[in-house]
């Protein structure tokens, strides 16, 4: 039986057929399976390895989320607490989707969740820069604008350690036993068992951003001063294996699993890295448009095969064989956090402007804008009034975006 939305879409082709609307999908495009509002900016989004579990954090209320896959609407909300001085500034989500971790609210706190239940609370008047999650939730650490990094077990609220040095940032790997920190002009190394670094490298500039491999042996880091460079560590030697300087300033970094591939972004632009020996070797640039006015935001899948991108109107999924988008979406929207389940099958972004949540499945397409069909419908009755000729697209087929990742797959091998 015919559903509503079904119905919809069959008065509306019906229309287009009576006024000579063309309908067609335009290949390269992508319409996301399911929206939702959560009725502020999204400052946060992450996605169990599975893409079962969706999590998604507000900046202004601190507003926490968690969807599953099949449905758009929540099932799961609850508030840190907002307002002028609150808000969400960190969240982490474990690979199997039951813990949660998030800093931020008002008051400030580090808070704990585990199949959607609050284990527990940890008071602290700071900011968060960072969160890091072991895979299955048991361990995880945090920077803080106090110059601490703390490192805790899902237990109780008791920092099993902690360790003092200027803005840090941090990042955990998958089995939670290896964590490395830039803080000031210095990249660190720790086993999860000391506060006591395995090694610091002094690097004589400010440090940026960080990335960890999820198997915790590859540490990037990029400097936020004026030599706009790159720094690739082996997590056994504070000596980079390498190192290279860019036209402007990296504002993100990210590594996959193994570390075999990396992305620097540059904002109007981003590069991929293989990690060929004995120094990475650049596989592509990716420009954007004006109109995308660059992107901060970009996640890698864990195998390294695909890059999905949020910028200031689109989202763009790439493979690594190509710079040529495997499709794209326009969000119309800034969107501030991108993300990426470990079986590459489902993607999810978070827009700033309309705090919409956005999910996407790596073939299958979800259903038009109908808003934007009955557009097409009006200013087609009006064009064949005047006797002229309307074609409007069809952003997307499943087809459509299936051939195009198969061929991309298939140049792989």
């Amino acid at each position: 039986m015919i559903g509503t939305l079904g119905k919809i879409l069959l008065c509306c082709l019906l229309l287009c057929s009576l006024y000579g609307v063309s309908v067609r999908a335009e290949a390269g495009d992508h319409y996301p399976l399911w929206t939702y509002a959560i009725g502020e900016s999204v400052k946060a989004v992450a996605i169990s390895a599975d893409g079962q579990v969706i999590a998604a954090g507000g900046y202004e209320q601190a507003g926490l989320f968690l969807f599953q896959r099949n449905q758009s609407t929540p099932i799961w909300t609850t508030s840190l607490g907002g307002g002028c001085c609150g808000g969400l500034d960190s969240l982490a989500l474990s690979a199997d989707g039951r813990c949660l971790a998030v800093g931020g609210g008002l008051p400030v706190r580090l808070a704990f969740y585990r199949d959607q239940t609050l284990q527990w609370n940890y008071r602290m008047d700071v900011t968060f820069s960072s969160i890091g999650i072991a895979a299955n939730g048991s361990y995880f650490a945090t920077s803080c604008s106090d110059g601490q990094i703390r490192f805790f077990d899902r237990y109780d609220n008791t920092t099993r350690w902690s360790h003092s040095t200027p803005t840090p940032r941090v990042a955990l790997s998958a089995d939670g036993r290896t964590l490395a920190a830039i803080s000031s002009i210095y990249v660190k190394c720790f086993d999860w068992t000391s506060p006591t670094p395995t090694w610091t490298a002094n690097l004589d500039e400010s440090m940026g951003k960080l990335a960890l491999s999820a198997d915790g042996q590859w540490i990037l880091a990029s400097s936020s001063s004026f030599s706009n460079r790159v720094y690739l560590f082996n997590q056994a030697s504070p000596t980079p294996l390498w190192n290279c300087t860019f036209a402007q300033n990296p504002p993100s970094v990210t590594i996959s699993a193994d570390g075999q591939y990396f992305v620097v972004s540059l904002g109007s632009s981003f590069a991929l890295f293989n990690r060929t020996i004995p120094t990475p070797s650049l596989l592509w640039t990716y420009n954007f448009s004006q109109q995308d006015a660059g992107s901060y935001y970009i996640a890698l899948s864990a195998d390294g095969a695909y890059l999905f991108t949020g910028s200031a109107y689109h989202v763009h999924l790439f493979h690594r064989n190509s710079s040529t988008p495997l499709w794209s979406y326009a969000a119309q929207e800034d969107i501030g956090s991108v993300a990426i389940s470990q079986d590459n099958q489902y993607l999810v972004a978070g827009g700033w402007d309309t705090g919409t949540v956005y999910l996407f499945h790596l073939t299958e397409v979800g259903p038009p804008d109908l808003t934007l069909l009955m557009v097409a419908i009006i200013g087609g009755a009006a064009a064949a009034a005047g006797g002229a000729a309307v074609v409007w697209y069809l952003h997307g087929r499943a087809r459509d975006a299936e051939e195009a990742v198969a061929e991309a797959e298939y140049e792989s091998f």
